[in-house]
Order: C-alpha cells, then sequence, then structure tokens
C-alpha cells in the first residue's frame, strides 16, 4: 500500500559531493507504515527489502521490494503481496526526486536540514506526485541520514488498491480496513 511511499523519503538528499553515488544502506535504515482495521486497531508493519541511490546530479531513486513486506503474520503478508500489491505484475514501488537544488555541502557533521522535497511515487504501475517533509543530518564525513519529519499519507484510491483493500477486509471478516496508510522512514545514505 504505502509501501514505496515510505521509502520515496529519503529523497531529500541534495547534491552532496559532484561526483560521488551515494546508497541506501538497507541495514541501517527502515521503512515502516500503520494500518488501522475495526475503526481503532493501529497496527506497525515495515518492509525488509529495498534499495536506493542518489546520483551526482542529484537524482534520487529508491525501490521497495513488495514482497518483504512484514506484518508480523506469515499469512496476512502472503495476502497483502498476493491480493493487495499483486507483486506477480508490480514487484516494487519507487519513488524518483530530483533533489539537485538542496545544498548540503555546507553541512557540519551533526548538523541538519529540513526540506520538503516533491516526489514521484509509483505503485501498482501509478505514478503520483507528492510533497515528502524531511530533516537530513550530515551524520559523517561520508554518510547522511534521512529521517521523514511528517508521515507521508499512502491513499489506496490513488493506487487503484480499493479492491485490493476490500478483498483482504472479506477474507479476514473484519468490518473495517483504512484506505489511508501512514508511512514512516529513516534512510542512512552512505557514499
Amino acid at each position: 500500500m504505502i509501501k514505496k511511499s515510505i521509502v520515496g523519503l529519503v529523497i531529500g538528499i541534495s547534491a552532496f559531493s559532484a561526483q560521488a553515488k551515494w546508497a541506501v544502506s538497507q541495514s541501517e535504515s527502515s521503512i515502516n507504515f500503520v494500518s488501522v482495521k475495526k475503526q481503532h486497531i493501529a497496527e506497525a508493519h515495515h518492509f525488509n527489502a529495498f534499495a536506493g541511490t542518489l546520483d551526482k546530479s542529484g537524482q534520487f531513486n529508491l525501490a521497495i521490494d513488495l514482497a518483504s513486506v512484514d506484518t508480523g503474520i506469515e499469512i496476512r503478508d502472503q495476502r497483502m503481496k498476493n491480493v493487495l500489491f499483486n507483486v506477480g505484475r508490480f514487484a516494487s514501488a519507487t519513488i524518483a526526486a530530483d533533489v539537485s537544488k538542496l545544498s548540503l555541502d555546507s553541512l557540519a557533521i551533526g548538523e541538519s536540514l529540513n526540506a520538503q522535497v516533491a516526489a514521484t511515487i509509483t505503485i501498482s504501475g501509478i505514478e503520483k506526485a507528492q510533497t515528502v517533509n524531511i530533516m537530513v543530518t550530515k551524520s559523517s564525513g561520508s554518510s547522511y541520514q534521512v529521517t521523514s519529519t511528517k508521515p507521508l499519507i499512502i491513499k489506496a484510491s490513488d493506487y487503484l488498491l480499493i479492491d485490493g483493500v476490500d478483498k483482504l477486509k472479506s477474507i479476514a471478516k473484519l468490518p473495517s480496513i483504512g484506505y489511508s496508510v501512514p508511512v514512516s522512514f529513516t534512510l542512512t545514505l552512505r557514499q
């Protein structure tokens, strides 16, 4: 559902070094989302596999492996993969952004910058523009951390996921599952 958006957040990293390519360190990063069922029961989930890069021209790209969804319940993971995400056809969600206008070269180690970044999120083959609010911190001479400062809201209706949510609701015999999902992330980029 919101997988990809979650990931897209990393976007805010800017034209760090004119010659270096930056990569998202999966082991030091996380992409999380919250689903709500039965109107009041919220549950936190995450993705285990994603990859992203920021090139020297300031183009950020992040791909989330939707088959890596982890809700803590195996049968629910399988249902989300097959019924909601249709991973056989749409294996990943992506986020792309041009962050070349952000200039982070002047940040000292430990210093942070807040920014709003225009991103293109693609889920189920559908692209939507969305603003992502982030904080970028220079962690070291060769790493930056990008954190969402506001959850990114992914709406099922924007990505033709309503039918999938309704099928999940029917299979699980639930009175409701929310159609909007907040996504948050922390991404570490390393050179």
